[in-house]
């Protein structure tokens, strides 16, 4: 009976192992470019940072769901450090964790789908824990944004639009409306026509059809 359980044991931690090693993200090189693909782990910024002194390479290729909030603005820290072109390719995707990364790389070339959305808690703890977690990362989102040169209207939108599971779909040249040049310029409101939001604010079902090109 104990020899049963304990073997019961191991095929469950092998399993969990493999399911683990599923999630984490796939982080490769030919050369010339970083392809980035998966989930965001806690650690993977040191694993691209050992890559780059290694390969010297200056292109990074994202492809990821998101994953660990922290981490991706350690990612986007290497990411401004080391001057990465970062590319989201038609037919990949970079949304939240890996789209706070993307804000540190100085030129940034999005084909694919790119997708913020507000910081928020895995709910653990009740709800004031909750609530305390949620603000702790709004106030963390908010500085890493200060720290990358975007200004508080762009935290305003997605604290305002989206939710854990609603996202604020933008390009390349959207982004650029938010940056700021000066300590004032953070604070300026952007002038944004008429359904400039609407059309930009993506749900799960559109989600799940621009992740199958459909």
């Amino acid at each position: 009976m104990v020899k049963s359980i304990a073997t019961l044991m191991v095929i469950a931690i092998i399993f969990f192992m493999s399911i683990q090693a599923v999630e984490a993200a796939k982080i490769t090189n030919d050369g010339v470019t970083i392809f980035y693909e998966g989930k965001v782990r806690k650690g993977d910024a040191e694993r691209v940072r050992i890559m780059l002194e290694e390969t010297f390479i200056q292109n990074i290729n994202l492809d990821s769901q998101g994953g660990h909030a922290i981490e991706g603005f350690s990612l986007g820290r290497l990411f401004k450090e080391y001057n990465l072109v970062a590319v989201v390719d038609d037919d990949k995707r970079c949304l939240s964790a890996c789209a706070n990364a993307i804000l540190g790389s100085p030129i940034k070339l999005i084909y694919g789908t790119l997708g913020f959305h507000v910081a928020w808690s895995s709910g653990k703890g009740n709800l004031s824990d909750g609530m305390k977690q949620g603000q702790q990362f709004a106030v963390m989102d908010t500085l890493y944004n200060f720290e990358m040169g975007y200004g508080l209207h762009f935290q305003y939108l997605t604290a305002m639009y989206t939710d854990a599971d609603t996202m604020l779909l933008l390009s390349d040249e959207d982004l650029e409306l938010f940056k700021f040049t000066n300590g004032d310029t953070f604070f300026r409101a952007v002038d944004l026509p008429k359904g400039w939001i609407a059309s930009r604010i993506a749900g799960p079902a559109r989600l799940y059809l621009l992740g199958e090109g459909l």
